[in-house]
């Protein structure tokens, strides 16, 4: 995953046993090969 366009959403949950943090990352994907 490439960092130049990047992206980092921190979302929070509701849950029944407390709310609870989501963090999603957004990149471009990178192709990469077995060497």
């Amino acid at each position: 995953m490439s960092a130049i366009d990047f992206e980092c959403h921190v979302d929070r949950v509701e849950h029944e046993a407390g709310d609870r943090v989501r963090i999603t990352y957004e990149g471009k994907f990178l192709p990469y090969r077995k060497w």
